[in-house]
């Protein structure tokens, strides 16, 4: 940005725009704009009737083992796997590769070569879980996801509505999963009140329903 800035004129009028505004944006806009409006749009509707929502309230330690039994038993097509962090991401991914899933992981770190790799081979299905953060997976547009899984619940509703809209997509039907543990309900019924939708309860699969 302060290279982009270094060559134009003084005089100018910036614009800035953000799907979501969390207190880095709102820094940059600080540092580099004069006395800024802060403009917001607001859905009516911030997630669609076509995505089933559900989550399951479980320990962090049983996580792993239930995002497992649930692929077994609703058998995605294609699935992304939300986690909070990059090494979460990583070491998802290569967990998830272990138990002989085909899944790759897709955040900040890797270089744009990579993401451009790994998104492809999920485009053309060599790999069926792709693994991403937040900003990873922002503005992604592949068609035929079936499955959302958010393994760790985003800090704030909109990164929420973001995540599950990358499925259910040209009129097609998706599935989202948010994982909560017990120390999170009060983020679950933040996501709830922002989208204005209550999320079905699902019980914890045991190893013998996988």
């Amino acid at each position: 940005i302060e290279s982009i800035l270094s060559t134009v004129p003084d005089e100018r009028q910036t614009l800035l725009f953000s799907a979501t505004m969390p207190d880095p944006i709102r820094k940059i806009a600080e540092r580099f704009m004069h006395e800024p409006v802060l403009v917001r749009v607001k859905a009516k509707e911030m997630t669609v009737d076509r995505i089933e929502q559900y989550y399951l309230e479980l320990k962090e330690s049983e996580k792993f083992d239930t995002l497992a039994r649930l692929f077994d038993i609703q058998t995605p097509d294609l699935a992304i796997v939300f986690g909070r962090t990059k090494r979460r991401v990583d070491e998802l991914a290569s967990a998830l590769n272990i138990r002989g899933y085909m899944a790759e992981g897709i955040h900040g770190d890797l270089s744009q070569a990579k993401r451009l790799s790994v998104l492809k081979k999920f485009k053309d299905r060599s790999i069926d879980v792709l693994v991403a953060t937040d900003v990873a997976a922002r503005g992604l547009d592949i068609s035929g996801v079936t499955h959302v899984y958010n393994f760790d619940i985003p800090q704030d509703p909109e990164s929420y509505v973001h995540r599950i809209g990358r499925t259910g997509r040209a009129g097609k039907h998706g599935i989202a999963i948010t994982f909560v543990t017990p120390r999170e309900r009060g983020q679950l019924h933040a996501v709830e009140h922002t989208t204005k939708k209550r999320m079905e309860k699902l019980k914890t699969p045991t190893l013998t329903e996988a």
